[in-house]
């Protein structure tokens, strides 16, 4: 059975590196340039992770080879403290700050948008559209004219594990833009079973929006004049598990949460490779660090980091 896992994803990666000697050995001088140098951060406990990596392009026809991601040290920073869990009644799904340096917040046992203000004091956005409560919003995007554009499915009135349990007001589960100034709630997406991830391209020409639902895959929609989307299709279908958080770094490949870990796609939707976690399955990424170029990932129990060589895109 493993041997035919591996002859499986050969064919569909190129190659699977089997051991972490073999890796130091590869791609030293073939021209490759690698996402992750491998550089560890801090005195922490290190996890090892084996990292899949597509087949090298054809040199003779002058191709570069692919980007490598190779066998790294992923860095665990934190884990939860045994019986711990969040209160539902301001359990975050996910936050961004905004272009004011402010925490936007999407909420599931509150169902709402909240901001904090610099003085600590936290403020709801929105709550409702057209006069009834959101579903549980779960990830949002702050766009550089300081719209939030998020999205609302069910999870957090599904129980009352993520949140509260309820019926949904809305029967559906959309993508929405918020306009803090005017107040404005707009739907921009609604034919999804179950909306979650979402950001923009670097040029914020292209929105991503993962659905968790039956289809788990990663769509990719034009944005037009800034506020709507259109011409909808699927940017890479995620497997094992299905696709949750993600983010683009300044070259437009996509890093997304997966079962395995981390997915690494190129902005055409080809898989470049994979951060392996070893844990189940991850929910969410950031860049961070001064460059932004270090990528904190969130698993089961626990939060990794690892250093990379590409920069995220996402501001401030």
């Amino acid at each position: 059975m493993l041997e035919k896992r591996i002859n499986q994803d050969k064919k569909a990666l190129g190659f699977i590196a089997p051991s972490r000697r073999q890796i130091r050995n590869i791609g030293q001088n073939d021209g490759m340039e690698p996402l992750c140098d491998g550089k560890v951060i801090g005195r922490t406990e290190r996890r090892l992770t084996q990292i899949n990596e597509c087949e090298p392009r054809d040199a003779a026809r002058g191709e570069p080879g692919v980007r490598r991601l190779a066998h790294r040290l992923v860095e665990r920073l934190a884990v939860p403290l045994e019986g711990e869990r969040p209160s539902v009644a301001v359990q975050q799904a996910e936050a961004h700050r905004d272009r004011q340096g402010r925490l936007v917040s999407c909420e599931h046992g509150n169902r709402r948008i909240s901001r904090t203000e610099p003085d600590g004091s936290v403020v709801t956005l929105v709550d409702r559209y057209d006069g009834n409560r959101l579903n549980s919003p779960n990830d949002l995007v702050v766009k550089s004219d300081g719209t939030i554009w998020f999205t609302d499915p069910p999870y957090g009135i599904l129980s009352d594990y993520e949140g509260h349990k309820a019926e949904s007001e809305l029967g559906a589960n959309y993508v929405f833009r918020f306009e803090p100034e005017t107040g404005e709630l707009r739907i921009v997406g609604d034919d999804f079973d179950r909306p979650n991830g979402l950001c923009f391209s670097p040029d914020e020409s292209i929105l991503y929006v993962a659905d968790s639902g039956e289809p788990r895959h990663i769509r990719a929609f034009d944005v037009v004049d800034g506020e709507h989307i259109s011409n909808g299709r699927i940017f890479a279908v995620v497997r094992p598990g299905m696709p949750d958080g993600f983010r683009v770094d300044t070259k437009g490949n996509l890093f997304t949460s997966a079962w395995d870990g981390i997915q690494v796609y190129s902005p055409e939707g080809e898989l470049l490779g994979k951060v392996l976690v070893p844990e189940e399955r991850t929910a969410n990424c950031s860049f961070g660090g001064p460059d932004k170029s270090r990528l904190f990932i969130t698993a089961d129990r626990s939060l990794y980091s690892i250093k990379l060589n590409v920069t995220g895109a996402q501001t401030p």
